[in-house]
């Protein structure tokens, strides 16, 4: 895989959408492109080739709402794009 793209939906007032950053396969490539915004985070990325091994292709961070103790905020992946050239 050299290419990729994810598009995942939050709940938003529980989950606050703070960055993505390049995960452990794909420290060598370029910073991901992201669009983010009301509830839908938009990812992709391109680089030579994947770092061997078992581990993430990206990270995403959220901060959670104090007010949403007890609360479930799914996210959810909505479409995946993997691209070998």
């Amino acid at each position: 895989v050299n290419r990729f793209a994810v598009t995942l939906t939050h709940t938003t007032g529980v989950l606050t959408f703070v960055e993505v950053e390049n995960g452990s396969r794909t420290s060598n490539w370029q910073e991901p492109t992201v669009s983010a915004g009301g509830g839908q985070i938009r990812v992709s990325n391109s680089g030579t080739t994947l770092s061997a091994g078992a581990g993430e292709m990206l990270v995403i961070r959220f901060r959670v709402s104090t007010a949403a103790e007890d609360q479930t905020a799914p996210v959810r992946i909505t479409s995946v794009s993997l691209n070998n050239g």
